[in-house]
């Protein structure tokens, strides 16, 4: 007959507890709701040291600049080893981007019943996939492979923020609201009409006008067509400044090749009070590829491109998607030749 165990504290609020005298596993806590509560203290202190947000600009940026050497190259400038590695790494940037969304959705109050709806998954399922240590690990052997990653790649790759200078994340959206701002002030400038015509021109009160001049308001996008249009300016460049102080998507129905990207480059120029053309040109940026890239009619390489809108005083990460999208329509893949 087996002995009784002798007695403990819980692990939890201390208090004494007998051990069964049978034989197996002690008990560490005196009843489930203490169980539950350590339960729910160690999911704090591991949410307390989850990955920062730093994390996810890593792997979304890596994610694009992965997606931008299998878009720019196509599948027959690139031998099969390179395009399976490259698809491999994708595959892990999005599964740790999964994981990065759900720790940050738990330490948001999240349940792992939501969690799991909204992944399609039973709770059991999603606690066994994100739970735990597992978003760590995930992070830990992504950001291992990264830095064995081999760097001769044939395709360039895209500067990061961090080599440009520019700032490691997009940029706030009262900085946007100020770049709008400075862009209508300079069409002002440039147009050299009064105030007061302007307002007579589009109904808006001078108050209205000075605010927006000022940073300190956005109006409906109507309004802001009608003042850049009175101002003498294309309401297309200004459009991309527009939705960033917004803080609303980007519209999906405009045209997304070289010529939105021209638009959101003019936008920039505008923003930085149209600077000379040349002393924004960066090393390798002649002042003609300039020139086509502002009008639209082509897309550079991204090391340039970034150094381009660094100069301007842009963020160049808000820019990445429509360059994709410019290059992607300026070299459309081919299918049928091999």
């Amino acid at each position: 007959m087996a002995k009784p165990s002798p007695g403990s504290q819980c692990a939890f609020c201390g208090k004494d507890i007998g051990q069964p005298c049978r034989g197996g596993r002690p008990k560490d806590y005196c009843d489930p709701a203490c169980r539950r509560r350590a339960q729910r203290q160690r999911d704090r202190e591991r949410r307390a040291a989850k990955p920062s947000h730093t994390e996810w600009q890593v792997i979304t940026g890596d994610l694009f600049v992965r997606t931008q050497q299998l878009l720019t190259a196509g599948s027959d400038q690139l031998d099969l080893a390179t395009a399976l590695d490259l698809t491999a790494r994708l595959r892990q940037d999005a599964e740790c981007l999964a994981a990065v969304a759900v720790d940050s959705a738990r330490c948001n109050g999240w349940t792992w019943t939501e969690v799991a709806t909204a992944a399609g998954l039973s709770a059991a399922a999603a606690r066994a996939r994100w739970g735990g240590v597992r978003v760590q690990r995930l992070v830990s052997e992504r950001a291992q492979l990264s830095m064995s990653e081999p760097t001769d790649r044939h395709i360039p790759l895209p500067a990061s923020s961090n080599e440009t200078g520019a700032p490691s994340a997009a940029a706030s959206k009262d900085s946007a609201v100020q770049e709008l701002g400075t862009a209508l002030r300079t069409l002002h400038a440039r147009s050299g009409v009064s105030l007061q015509f302007v307002s007579d021109i589009t109904g808006l009160s001078l108050p209205v006008i000075t605010a927006m001049f000022d940073g300190c308001r956005v109006l409906s996008w109507p309004e802001t067509y009608m003042l850049s249009h009175a101002l003498g300016g294309d309401p297309q460049d200004l459009q991309l400044l527009w939705h960033w102080a917004r803080g609303v998507p980007l519209p999906t129905g405009a045209v997304t090749g070289p010529g939105r990207l021209g638009a959101a480059l003019r936008g920039a120029q505008l923003a930085a009070g149209l600077p000379d053309i040349t002393a924004s040109c960066p090393p390798g940026l002649s002042v003609a590829e300039a020139c086509a890239a502002l009008a639209g009619e082509a897309a550079p390489d991204w090391p340039l491109l970034s150094g381009f809108l660094v100069r301007l005083g842009a963020d160049p990460s808000r820019f990445a998607s429509l360059w994709m999208a410019a290059r992607a329509a300026q070299h459309p893949i081919r299918t049928g030749e091999r």
